[in-house]
């Protein structure tokens, strides 16, 4: 009776141990599929030798203002992206899962990317939550792009025990994610890493799938706010010396709109530098050099003139239309890709040269613009220590040249298109080039200015 007995216990416990199996099937017993390709390796700045032992960072490089470029879904629509659980918990459809873009856009991920990295102390310009974040991003230096480029999922469409109604998605969610940090100025990168984020979600949500890339993207972020690399690269010593490397020594900021930087440096080092006579005082108003869709200002009495224009007006001979209405052909002397600016060559005449000033403005300084049809008064709304600054002129129509001037009359910007990820200007407002940073790429120097090294 006892083997009897025995083998009746057992058949009584057959069914429960073969439920076992279907009961696990939402508990977590399911492996998350691997992402594909090998994993993240340590992440290096780009060109840049960067020493994270070094103690810690001084004035000098503190973190920059950064701003979030974006995030892109480089995955194909339809790719398989995992599976769905089996169990007794789990309802159908067992089916693997494809990759679809989420249907909140991309627009809640990128406001997570910004939380998750605010969170972790860094400066991130344009909180969502601000209703002048428009406003905010201008004064990012610094732009992070995200590519996601695998997504793996293990979900459970979770039904009720009792009724068989559906409770919505459980399960995990793995990520992968290449991040890309770039200079506002000219999208020089400044470091690329590529991290991976994982979520876990016990208790279903009609939103589960999102959720679970919600976390684990937000998991993917964590871990690049963690690098010591991509803190370095967001110091303002990172985003000097990626300029030392590319434009030799940086210029001297200027204390006041009075003084005057005390080197110009190169940028082009195997061209000759160009002296240019000083020019003081002030220049009467006049309709700035029109240049096809561009303006310009002239530099000397014998006809060197810098103008901002689109490089297909510089590839011939230039039409010119000088203040006095007479239309001329000029030359190209020298370009700046990097600048946006070039030097033209105008035919002999009697030129008025415009005087320059040789420091950046500063915020709220007062600025005008002479449009040939008027001037018009403003204040510089925004100016980062690198890179255009950004006016605020009523009734302004910004031209690629367009002269800023100073309260003394000094030419001391020209009008350009809005930087990367700066986005396209209010009305009213415009983005302008100092003039240091024009004369830097074209290597000219005025008279006021040694040569670097003296």
């Amino acid at each position: 009776m006892t083997g009897g007995g025995r083998r009746r216990n057992v058949r009584r416990r057959g069914p429960a141990l073969l439920l076992l199996p279907w009961l696990a099937g939402c508990g977590g017993g399911a492996v998350l599929p691997p992402l594909p390709g090998p994993p993240p390796a340590s992440p290096e700045p780009a060109g840049i030798a960067w020493d994270d032992s070094a103690p810690g960072p001084g004035p000098e490089s503190r973190p920059v203002p950064l701003g979030i470029q974006g995030l892109a879904f480089d995955i194909p629509r339809g790719s398989d992206a995992g599976s769905h659980r089996f169990g007794l918990l789990c309802g159908p459809p067992y089916t693997r899962v494809t990759w679809v873009p989420p249907r909140f856009g991309r627009g809640d991920l990128e406001d997570l990317v910004h939380e998750t990295l605010t969170a972790q102390g860094f400066d991130v310009a344009g909180d969502p939550d601000d209703p002048f974040a428009a406003a905010d991003r201008r004064r990012a230096e610094i732009l992070l792009a995200g590519r996601l480029v695998a997504a793996r999922y293990d979900l459970c469409n979770a039904v009720n025990l009792w009724t068989a109604w559906s409770e919505g998605q459980s399960g995990e969610a793995a990520v992968r994610v290449e991040w890309t940090l770039y200079a506002r100025t000219d999208r020089a990168v400044l470091f690329r890493a590529v991290t991976d984020g994982h979520a876990r979600l016990a208790e279903a949500s009609p939103d589960g799938r999102f959720l679970l890339l919600h976390g684990a993207l937000a998991d993917a972020v964590a871990a690049l706010g963690r690098l010591p690399g991509f803190r370095t690269a967001l110091g303002r010593t990172a985003l000097g010396r990626t300029a030392l490397d590319r434009d030799g020594p940086t210029m001297v900021q200027a204390a006041g709109p009075a003084a005057l930087p005390a080197v110009l440096p190169p940028a082009a080092p195997d061209l000759p530098w160009i002296e240019l006579p000083a020019v003081t005082g002030s220049a009467p108003a006049s309709t700035p050099l029109r240049i096809g869709d561009g303006r310009g200002v002239v530099l000397t009495a014998d006809g060197l003139a810098l103008a901002a224009v689109q490089p297909a007006v510089l590839a011939a001979p230039v039409p010119v239309l000088l203040p006095d209405g007479r239309a001329v052909t000029a030359t190209v002397e020298r370009t700046a890709p990097g600048a946006g600016v070039a030097l033209l060559r105008l035919p002999p005449g009697d030129h008025t040269a415009r005087p320059l000033r040789l420091s950046r403005p500063r915020v709220s300084e007062p600025v005008r613009a002479e449009t040939g049809s008027g001037s018009l008064d403003g204040i510089v709304a925004m100016a980062p220590p690198a890179g255009p600054v950004l006016a605020e002129l009523p009734g302004l129509s910004v031209r690629a040249g367009l002269p800023l001037l100073d309260a003394a009359g000094r030419v001391v910007a020209l009008g350009v298109p809005a930087p990367p990820g700066a986005g396209p200007p209010e009305p009213g407002t415009g983005w302008f080039l100092p003039v240091t940073e024009a004369l830097r790429g074209l290597r000219l120097r005025p008279e006021a200015l040694p040569h670097p090294g003296e």
